[in-house]
């Protein structure tokens, strides 16, 4: 009896540490569980913190891309009344100002250099022998005023023919510059022609007028051609294909694009009777019909 009493004692002795263990693991497994599901409620709050901030931050982002639109706006504006309030001005400083009411003058609002000032441009053909005088006045750097660019060509001679609708222009990467592709057409009486092929461009302030090739034409009593072509720069006689294409040739390693203008065309006297609103509305379609894209 009392070898079973003992074996009882020590049988109690090891149930009771064995169930002494399973508490502690169980209470062990009951906080590891606890601790589990708090570390997972903090990583979903975070979630959703992270959540919150990337749609606030992407909140944040439009109306700073709506104010860089609106200030571009503005600026444009700005601009455009600069211009408008110095029109009668540019009329006065311009190479036809001291002619008669009666030329037929040219206006047109660009960017030529896409620098982001604003040009007005103005373009009258005058005598018999269809010569061509233009005037570029740009925005200065404050927007408070114009500047008359200097253009780099031979005085006396006729400008190119820039009042058209599209021309080729030639974009150099490297210096940031734009070229625009003009040709120009003048008569000497009805027996002699002249004409030409020229790059215009716009940098710091100053027009470049070069020209590429040109072309001397004489008629017969039957109105037949007689046409030599030359290089401008060798002054090597060349072929109508080559004088016809000596823009790609001298630009081959510059990207070609296109440039649309919108001019608008009236008589002098017709001009100094418009109102600042209609002066302005005319320049605002202008620049709206000015572009330069791929072609």
């Amino acid at each position: 009896m009392k070898h079973i009493r003992k074996y009882v004692r020590n049988l109690v002795t090891l149930l009771g540490i064995f169930m002494l263990f399973g508490l502690c693991a169980c209470g062990s497994s009951q906080n590891g569980q606890q601790e589990e599901n708090e570390q997972k409620t903090i990583m979903e709050g975070n979630e959703e913190e992270i959540k919150e901030g990337i749609k606030e931050e992407g909140k944040e982002e439009k109306p700073e891309a709506n104010m860089q639109t609106e200030s571009e706006t503005d600026r444009i504006e700005e601009q455009l009344n600069v211009i408008t309030n110095h029109c009668m001005e540019l009329w006065q400083k311009s190479d036809m100002a001291n002619t008669d009411e009666m030329y037929f003058i040219h206006y047109t609002v660009t960017d030529l250099d896409q620098n982001g000032r604003l040009e007005v441009i103005s373009a009258s053909v005058q005598g018999t022998g269809i010569y061509t005088y233009s005037s570029y006045f740009e925005v200065n750097e404050q927007l408070d005023g114009l500047n008359q660019c200097e253009i780099h060509t031979e005085k006396g001679d006729s400008g190119a023919d820039i009042v058209g609708e599209t021309v080729p222009v030639y974009y150099d990467r490297d210096k940031d510059a734009y070229h625009y592709i003009f040709s120009d057409y003048t008569r000497d009486g009805m027996a002699v022609s002249y004409e030409n092929i020229r790059d215009i461009s716009l940098k710091n302030g100053e027009i470049t007028d070069n020209v590429l090739a040109y072309k001397e034409s004489i008629y017969d009593e039957n109105g037949v051609e007689t046409a030599d072509c030359f290089d401008a720069e060798t002054g090597e006689k060349i072929d109508m294909e080559q004088y016809e294409s000596v823009a790609d040739t001298v630009f081959t390693e510059l990207q070609k694009k296109r440039a649309v203008f919108l001019w608008e065309g009236k008589w002098m006297s017709e001009w100094r009777e418009m109102s600042r609103e209609q002066i302005q509305d005319m320049l605002q379609k202008s620049y709206e019909g000015f572009s330069i894209d791929d072609k």
